[in-house]
């Protein structure tokens, strides 16, 4: 395994972070295809995402290894 630089790990977060947002606006936009799309991706890489009446519960269902 390769270790894993902090500039990746925050690159990769403010990934993730602008997936996010992305997938509220086509949310908001109801353009499920695309929002679903987003989903199946961050599921690909550990990241389940809930919609609840209260917001968006993020978590990641793989261990610190996520990014390696």
């Amino acid at each position: 395994m390769v270790d894993i630089q902090w500039d990746n790990a925050v690159e990769i977060a403010m990934h993730i972070d602008w997936l996010l947002r992305r997938r509220e606006d086509a949310r908001k936009e109801e353009r499920w295809e695309v929002a679903d799309r987003i989903r199946a991706d961050l599921t690909r890489i550990g990241i389940e995402i809930q919609d609840d009446p209260n917001g968006l519960v993020v978590e990641s269902k793989k261990s610190s290894t996520l990014w390696r």
